[in-house]
């Protein structure tokens, strides 16, 4: 695939896996996981029955999971959405990065580790800061855990 030209992949049954991508990344899954390793463009992802796993340079993510677990961990954030409507989140983000962070769970624990300022813990809602807080982090899940890690 040529060079800095943004990937589209649609998938009805089966996993999606992508690494060393430098530009934007839309994958979509049915019934299956998505994979992705190394790669630093915009990303949108969505799973309706499987899980999402990021490892990533990405400035922008937005991934969302009907029925699974969605798991990323991210060196350099402009801006992130988690979302799931039966699973759990969990996220780690490098301790250089600045944002704030708002979490919430209808049903689930919320857990924070590692140098980050809770401003405000709920039962199932914390809004949180990493560094100074700027960059808006967003992690939503109607039933499941939530999990923030300042790596």
């Amino acid at each position: 695939m040529p060079r800095g030209l943004p990937l589209r992949i649609e998938n009805l049954s089966g996993d999606i896996s992508v690494s060393r991508m430098e530009a934007g990344i839309d994958a979509k899954s049915l019934s299956g996981n998505i994979d992705l390793a190394d790669c630093r463009g915009d990303l949108e992802l969505n799973s309706k029955s499987g899980d999402i796993t990021l490892i990533s340079d990405s400035r922008n993510v937005r991934a969302v999971s009907i029925s699974g677990d969605i798991r990323a961990e991210l060196q350099i954030s402009e801006e992130v959405s988690m979302s799931s409507v039966s699973g759990d989140l969990n996220l780690g983000m490098s301790a250089g990065n600045d944002a704030d962070i708002k979490i919430s769970t209808m049903s689930g624990d919320i857990a924070v580790e590692g140098d980050v300022q809770v401003d405000e813990r709920k039962e199932r809602k914390l809004k949180a800061r990493l560094g100074e807080g700027g960059s808006p982090v967003s992690m939503k899940t109607t039933s499941g855990d939530v999990m923030f890690r300042a790596l």
